[in-house]
């Protein structure tokens, strides 16, 4: 597990300290897409380290009574998303569990806290449409309705016309399907690298960012 979770390098790490931010960047929620996204949370969902649940959290947030319940966690939120916390560790800690895979190596399953799960859905509903013209072409999962059903289509389409459009073709000209299997990446990707995506893109993220990772 140790191995499969390193520790930071500080050095990579090293976030700027002259972060702008201005008004018309920041991020913040209302609380009408707050309750859409309490709304359509996914049910039996496991819980993280502080014990709070998905279920939980629709049903303190159900009916017209919640109102004021529902404005606390939108004002929360946007609270989280101007870095106006300084207790980090109170909110990413995390519980990981450990499942034996067949061939005896660990599979670690991490399971972060409700709030900011909730959080990152609520801005990634928020920040859709910008984040699929800022991440077109190649990604179909963010802000692209059906993306994923529309790349299985295509790829079982491809898949029915490959014997044909390869019959009599050069082994080096033909056409293939390749999959991969993504590795673990805690901790191998610089942060200070995501902070500059952030600042060219979402620079109404920042504030959170350096929150919860510098």
């Amino acid at each position: 597990l140790q191995a499969s979770f390193p520790p930071r390098d500080l050095t990579r790490d090293r976030i700027p300290l002259d972060d702008y931010c201005s008004l018309e960047d920041n991020v913040c929620l209302d609380e009408d897409l707050v309750k859409s996204v309490l709304d359509e949370l996914p049910r039996q969902k496991a819980i993280g380290f502080h014990g709070w649940s998905y279920d939980l959290l629709q049903t303190l947030s159900a009916g017209d009574d919640a109102a004021v319940f529902r404005s606390h966690i939108t004002q929360l939120f946007n609270l989280l998303l101007q870095g106006a916390f300084n207790n980090p560790e109170e909110w990413s800690t995390d519980r990981i569990v450990p499942l034996v895979k067949p061939d005896g190596s660990l599979r670690p399953i991490v399971v972060s806290d409700v709030w900011l799960r909730v959080l990152g859905r609520c801005v990634a509903r928020h920040l859709a449409p910008k984040a699929a013209k800022a991440l077109a072409p190649y990604q179909f999962g963010v802000g692209v309705r059906g993306g994923c059903e529309v790349i299985t289509h295509a790829i079982h389409a491809m898949e029915s016309m490959l014997a044909t459009d390869n019959m009599g073709v050069p082994p080096e000209d033909q056409w293939s399907i390749q999959t991969i299997d993504f590795s673990n990446a805690f901790n191998t990707i610089g942060r200070a690298s995501i902070h500059a995506a952030l600042r060219t893109t979402f620079p109404g993220l920042i504030p959170f960012f350096r929150f919860a990772y510098s």
